[in-house]
């Protein structure tokens, strides 16, 4: 698919230019999969935000209380958590961990690192 529809040579800097700096940003891990799934997640590196989209992969799950996690932020618990554009409390950090708790369903988070 990178063939048909990167630019030249895309393909080939999988292998020769791997983006090797995600393993050390800000990952979402610990989805409910398979009632949950992740339309998105991505760090951006210059406003230091990591952006989830979720969904219920499991229509006979939306609605249900679920939780996801975060690892690698560098101070847990002075991030700002936007659901849907606005201020979100829920969520905790444990042993540097971020655990946040929403309902299954179209969300959009942003986990912003002070």
């Amino acid at each position: 698919m990178v063939a048909e529809v990167g630019a030249p040579g895309a393909w080939a800097r999988i292998f020769t230019d791997p983006n090797l700096k995600k393993f050390d940003q800000p990952t979402v891990f610990g989805v409910d999969f398979p009632r949950v799934g992740l339309s998105q997640a991505y760090y951006r590196t210059e406003t230091k935000t990591l952006i989830i989209q979720t969904y219920a992969a499991d229509q006979n799950a939306a609605g249900q209380k679920t939780s996801f996690r975060i690892k690698n932020l560098v101070e847990a618990d002075s991030c700002r958590v936007l659901l849907n554009g606005r201020p979100y409390d829920s969520w905790t950090v444990e042993n540097g961990e971020m655990e946040i708790s929403t309902e299954i369903g179209k969300q959009s988070f942003e986990i912003t690192e002070s």
